[in-house]
């Protein structure tokens, strides 16, 4: 009898022959999944990419923009995906692709980071649909 590739020649019951098999096949897609999943955080090409620079929220205890304090249930803390820093939503509700991948799913951003890339900064209060209050 002929084995296929990467078979191993074993005398096994036709049901122990199937559950080595699906063993190895199981094993076998875990390990592919584990080495894909490595390859895509290597590239950053899935989820949401971090700035080398990244607050940790933890220890973040206001707004870095309006100076507002957070809590667990009015103010909660938005990570910008440009600068890595810790706003509240009204400084932080805009989105742009990210810096790496211009063709990506637009991510959350500052007002800042937004007005900067968007090449609205001009010292002044004009930015688009930046909101005031």
């Amino acid at each position: 009898s002929k084995a296929g590739a990467g078979a191993v020649s074993l005398s096994l019951s036709p049901k122990r022959s199937f559950y080595f098999f699906a063993a190895m096949a199981a094993k076998r897609a875990v390990a592919e999944g584990l080495a894909f999943l490595k390859q895509q955080q290597q590239r950053h090409t899935w989820g949401t990419p971090r700035p080398e620079f990244w607050i940790d929220e933890r220890t973040c205890k206001r707004c870095y923009d309006c100076d507002v304090p957070f809590n667990r249930f009015l103010t909660r803390k938005h990570h910008c995906r440009v600068c890595g820093r810790v706003f509240c939503n009204a400084c932080s509700s805009h989105s742009l692709p990210p810096p790496d991948n211009p063709n990506a799913e637009p991510v959350r951003v500052c007002n800042f980071c937004f007005r900067v890339r968007s090449g609205s900064v001009n010292g002044g209060g004009g930015g688009g649909d930046v909101g005031g209050g």
